[in-house]
């Protein structure tokens, strides 16, 4: 990204960089970079206002997420599956993605924005451990 993130050290900005590829909220995002929200907050809410950065409440989540703008990353194409349980994101191999959006068409006449499309469910290691319980 263009703007330096301030006061983050430059191994917390890579950390964010990547993080912002596959969409994090804020609070999980100064959890992993141990530094205070409102830092966090200001950076996001700077590359919202440059159009860097996309600001979106996936399903009835009352949460707002960030990720990269499509003109920054590559996953503006792609559907994602995001785990409820721990939070892993999951990119869909273009094959089926090309077959859900095609029956999604056909059979509910529903046009997809991958943009910010994210299925949310459980990966395969958290249903194991529910199971397990």
């Amino acid at each position: 990204m263009g703007k330096k993130y301030s006061h983050l050290t430059y191994n917390k900005r890579l950390k964010m960089d990547v993080m912002l590829r596959h969409g994090h909220s804020a609070k999980e995002i100064a959890a992993e970079l141990d530094v205070h929200i409102s830092t966090v907050y200001r950076n996001l809410e700077q590359f919202v206002e440059a159009g860097q950065l996309i600001k979106y409440k996936p399903g009835n989540n009352d949460v707002w997420m960030y990720r990269l703008n499509q003109q920054f990353s590559q996953c503006h194409e792609h559907l994602h599956l995001q785990c409820k349980e721990c939070g892993k994101i999951i990119h869909i191999k273009k094959e089926s993605m090309d077959s859900i959006i095609a029956m999604l068409e056909k059979d509910y006449k529903f046009f997809l924005d991958c943009d910010i499309s994210t299925i949310g469910g459980l990966c395969k290691t958290c249903m194991m451990k529910k199971e397990l319980k």
